[in-house]
Parts: C-alpha cells; structure tokens; sequence
C-alpha cells in the first residue's frame, strides 16, 4: 500500500536548524518494512500542494511539491500542521491515486550548526491484497503508527 510518508530513501529528512524548518514528505511512499521506497515522481509531473500552518496561520504554501526547505519559522516550540494534497493519473498508476493527508507536530528551536532531524509518525497499513495489489473491501482497516528510525530525536520534555 503507498501513502504519504517520510522514509529514509530521500535525503531530505523532516529538521530543524535554529529558527529554520524543512518538511519533506513523499505523496506515494511504500508502507513496507522492508522495502523504503520514496515514491518520488519528477517535480511537476502530478499535482501536489503542501501547506505548513503555525496555529491558523499559513506559514508555508508550496502548490507545486511536497516540500518546504529552509523556512524561517518562530523560536520557541508551537503546534504546527502540515497538510498534503497530492494526485496521480489513474491511466498510469491504478491505485492509491489520491491522497488528502495531515500531520500535526510540534517542532522546538534547534540550538544546532546543521538541520537535524526531528520525528514523525508514519501511518502504515496492515492489508492483505492479491497479486494485482488489489484489497478486497472490508472493514475495519487496522493500522499502525510507524516512528521514523532515521529522525531517533530526544521525547519533548
């Protein structure tokens, strides 16, 4: 099953550095244990918008990937939501074609010389499906939260 997540198959993991921010996120990653994929498609080629709210406000508004880099973001440690809305064509990947996701984090200033990562929790899906990658509709859908290994940060005091 692919969903959006972070994975350690991208090099630009989710950091803070001082009073900066990046959160990157890839819109069709693999939920697997043993396969990280990124699920990267070229820039441009699918719609993707990624927003980045402090609180109510818009902080960060990329409508062209799934990516903020370098933002300046307050000092001090606020409630933060990152909203992904992403598509791709259904002529060319016939599932998972849609997603509307979002993350609710809280990020504390970095007293760092270099970005250093901060953890988030991955969705992961625990489905049985053919060899097509088709699931039968059922319900309940059991899930499970999944820490990123790469982003091992200290808990929030």
């Amino acid at each position: 099953m692919t969903r959006p997540g972070q994975s350690e198959s991208f090099g630009v993991y989710n950091s803070r550095w001082q009073n900066h921010m990046t959160w990157n996120v890839q819109a069709w990653a693999s939920s697997s244990d043993r396969m990280r994929l990124g699920g990267y498609l070229p820039w441009g080629e699918t719609p993707t918008h990624l927003q980045v709210f402090q609180g109510d406000t818009l902080n960060h508004d990329n409508p062209n990937s799934t990516d903020t880099q370098w933002i300046e973001v307050p000092a001090g440690n606020p409630p933060y939501r990152a909203v992904l809305d992403a598509e791709r064509p259904a002529d060319v990947f016939r599932l998972s074609t849609r997603t509307h996701t979002e993350w609710t984090f809280m990020s504390d200033t970095v007293d760092s010389d270099f970005f250093e990562p901060f953890p988030v929790l991955n969705l992961d899906y625990k489905l049985e499906s053919d060899l097509h990658g088709d699931v039968r509709p059922t319900r309940p859908i059991r899930s499970r939260s999944n820490r990123c290994r790469w982003a091992e940060a200290p808990s929030p005091r």
